[in-house]
């Protein structure tokens, strides 16, 4: 099996800390698929309860698996619209390619990226090229891996001011129930997470960042459980003295 990729070394922890804490706002998300057309769609909106601000999107996915091709579209009610196709394993094992592109009819603005991304059994590989203008923003990501153990590290370059935009490195453990991370953050940002299911329905994680520019702490704790019916209640306290709680259902 392949390491995950290099934004998801801590993902387990960051989800059960971030995300459903959607404060000052409603968000829903309805999913269905299609099964002959082998097609996927998905509509989500969200209102902000301060500013009264509605958005919303629709995507379309459909998969063409004898050559290896998924199609998506996507529309969001600020009129952008985005275009990807990509293909996986067909050019070789484990290697997946895909090309995006992006156009706001209102403004004309207009931005694509091509991706490319390599996996075996002991390395997770991407390279991303995003072009706003003429000169891209180049951002490439490595994991290594070994049994449940595994560093990489993330870099972004920006061609067109000839700048470095990011440089990430980090190290986690990983087995069934268990996930824990170290690393660093665009080089100044120290974070370490640990997340733990004790049980088929309570999870619980903790996370704490240390800004070395700002000198300020982070330390904040997150517990989830999960009901009989599909849905949810959650948890998080951080240092600050901060409490949020939420609350999701699934309906299926």
């Amino acid at each position: 099996m392949a390491p995950p990729s290099f934004s998801d070394l801590s993902k387990d922890a960051n989800d059960l800390y971030n995300k459903d804490f959607n404060f000052g706002s409603v968000k829903a998300e309805l999913k269905t698929k299609a099964q002959l057309l082998d097609s996927e769609f998905k509509s989500s909106g969200s209102h902000d309860m301060e500013t009264g601000r509605a958005a919303a999107d629709v995507e379309v996915k459909r998969s063409f698996r004898d050559y290896g091709i998924t199609l998506t579209n996507k529309w969001k009610t600020s009129n952008a619209i985005t275009a990807e196709v990509a293909i996986e394993d067909r050019l070789a094992k484990g290697l997946k390619n895909s090309f995006e592109i992006n156009f706001e009819p209102n403004t004309g603005k207009r931005s694509a990226k091509v991706k490319t991304g390599f996996k075996r059994a002991n390395v997770n590989t991407a390279l991303d090229l995003e072009f706003k203008t003429n000169f891209p923003t180049v951002l490439s990501s490595a994991v290594f891996g070994y049994q449940n153990f595994f560093a990489g590290a993330s870099v972004g370059f920006d061609t067109e001011r000839q700048k470095l935009t990011k440089l990430s490195y980090g190290a986690a453990f990983q087995v069934k129930d268990l996930s824990l991370y170290a690393g660093v953050e665009n080089s100044s940002n120290y974070c370490a997470s640990a997340y733990h299911r004790l049980s088929r329905g309570l999870e619980a994680g903790l996370k704490l960042c240390y800004s070395g520019s700002s000198h300020a702490a982070d330390l904040g704790v997150a517990a989830k459980y999960r009901l009989n019916d599909g849905s949810a209640f959650k948890l998080r306290l951080n240092n600050r003295s901060l409490l949020g709680s939420s609350y999701s259902f699934q309906h299926q």
